[in-house]
């Protein structure tokens, strides 16, 4: 195993969660392409606190070579905050970020280096253009991208991974950012560093199983991302109000119309339950959308850290310059 070094070329940072049957072939295939790069190099593995025995094989392989580097948190904060734990705890010049699953292939880290070098980017997205998921994954992805795009006109684009390549400059300016609903993606995006985006094709998960994320998880994720990201959605439930309080207007000329020139006979209670029902419906869902943006201003005002570190194996203490992380 190499020596540690204190400040690598290179580190990959992978959030793990159920990842115990791949962490093996993933720090190898890793290890492999790193060394062929010619660079110094580490591996953080953030353990999000998963059930399986994710923790005993990154204390196994952080054993093993110094190069690998163990965080574990002391409680699932969410693959967002791993991520965010994972960079405050790297130290190289460059940091590639990628899931632990194997479906984005760690072979093509050089190919995002080469990109970013050769178009002067300070960030390398990879968008999967083959996507080996079910067909309601991509449909949720799908829909959910559409929505984003709408109330952020020239967002990511949909097939955007967590697969990415950052300067340090990035990395620093990420660790920054205290909003514990923020998406990894969304953060990139509002930094506004240069950024380029490299078309890969998905490959199947190296373990059997399915995604952690159910759908419960998933709109949570999708509104918090929304939320976060854009303010649209208040503008939207405010124009929603307008409309229904010009439909009020006019179901009262309406009404007086009737009243002088035709006369109104006994009206059934149908349509009076439709309309209170639907204005109702619109004042909740204006309730709602503000309670969600109301619910972030508390969060913040809380000022808790983003995550909190149980134990770290061959690291370094995170140095940042906001309430991110606790040990």
């Amino acid at each position: 195993p190499g020596a540690h070094v204190s400040r690598p070329d290179v580190s990959v940072v992978v959030p793990v969660y159920m990842g115990a049957l791949c962490l093996e072939e993933l720090v190898a295939r890793q290890a492999a392409t790193l060394d062929g790069m010619g660079v110094s190099w580490e591996i953080v593995l953030v353990d999000d606190r998963s059930p399986d025995p994710s923790w005993a094989g990154i204390k196994a392989l952080a054993a093993a070579d110094p190069r690998v580097v163990g965080v574990r948190l002391s409680r699932n904060f969410g693959q967002m905050r791993a991520i965010g734990a994972g960079l405050a705890h790297a130290r190289g010049d460059r940091v590639f970020v990628m899931d632990c699953d194997l479906q984005d292939r760690p072979e093509h880290m050089p190919r995002l280096a080469a990109l970013a070098e050769e178009e002067g980017a300070d960030i390398v997205f990879v968008c999967r253009v083959v996507r080996r998921e079910g067909l309601f994954k991509r449909f949720t992805a799908w829909g959910y991208y559409k929505v984003l795009r709408f109330l952020s006109p020239g967002y990511l684009r949909p097939g955007m991974a967590t697969y990415s390549l950052l300067t340090r400059d990035v990395v620093r300016a990420y660790v920054r950012v205290a909003d514990e609903h923020a998406h990894y993606l969304s953060v990139l995006h509002w930094l506004g560093y240069r950024s380029t985006v490299l078309e890969l094709a998905q490959d199947p998960r190296a373990a059997e199983g399915s995604t952690s994320y159910n759908l419960r998880k998933l709109i949570i994720h999708a509104l918090n991302g929304i939320v976060s990201q854009s303010n649209r959605l208040l503008y939207v439930s405010t124009a929603i109000g307008f409309l229904f309080a010009l439909a009020a207007v006019v179901q009262i000329v309406v009404l007086v119309y009737r009243a002088l020139f035709v006369g109104i006979g006994v009206e059934g209670w149908a349509s009076v339950m439709v309309a209170i029902w639907m204005v109702g419906a619109a004042v909740l869902l204006s309730l709602g959308v503000l309670a969600l943006y109301l619910e972030r201003v508390v969060d913040r005002s809380r000022m808790r850290p983003l995550f909190v570190v149980d134990q770290l194996l061959n690291g370094e203490e995170a140095t940042t310059d906001g309430p991110r992380v606790v040990r």
